[in-house]
């Protein structure tokens, strides 16, 4: 988990600077004249819609959970935020895209799933009994929150994950209904 936020915050501090100049690193091949050639060129692969949610809400719960560094999480918060309204202003203006219900359904499901991994996490990191189990059953909540995020990004007409298995249906069961988008 630790990797995953180093390579997000070393990605974003990279888009920032490379915003900041109107320009996009082309490619990190040494040019004769220059240690790194930049050139404006248009980005292939840009986070979903669903993928900033889910990354929105990972963030609110750090900044809530991990005080001692509720700042820099809100910094992140506001530039993701940001990144989200102009994704809907594009929708909104391309294709007469406005959020609705089930695309508010799917965001409450992310942040839900977000935050019941978070605390099966932290109860199989301190080591209780049933540690595996909970392990099992966080792994079984991520295929629900991707899941979620798909939904989310079909509402909007955005790519979707295609791996969403999970393990056995009988292991989600046995903690509750959570097949909401079945």
């Amino acid at each position: 988990m630790q990797e995953i936020y180093r390579r997000t915050q070393r990605m974003l501090s990279l888009q920032r600077k490379l915003h900041l100049r109107g320009k996009v690193l082309m490619s990190d091949r040494k040019d004769s004249r220059d240690d790194a050639q930049l050139r404006p060129v248009a980005r292939k692969y840009l986070p979903t819609l669903a993928e900033l949610v889910d990354r929105l809400t990972i963030v609110q719960l750090k900044a809530i959970f991990i005080p001692e560094h509720r700042d820099e999480y809100l910094k992140e918060l506001a530039m993701i935020e940001h990144d989200i309204d102009a994704i809907l202003a594009e929708k909104h203006e391309r294709d007469g895209y406005r959020i609705g219900a089930r695309a508010i359904h799917a965001i409450a499901m992310i942040m839900l799933t977000n935050r019941y991994i978070w605390e099966n996490e932290s109860r199989a990191r301190h080591g209780d009994n049933d540690q595996d189990r909970l392990l099992k059953l966080t792994h079984s909540i991520n295929g629900v929150r991707n899941s979620a995020k798909n939904a989310l990004s079909r509402d909007v007409g955005e790519r979707v994950d295609l791996k969403v298995d999970c393990f056995a249906e009988s292991l989600v069961r046995e903690f509750g209904n959570w097949n909401v988008f079945g």
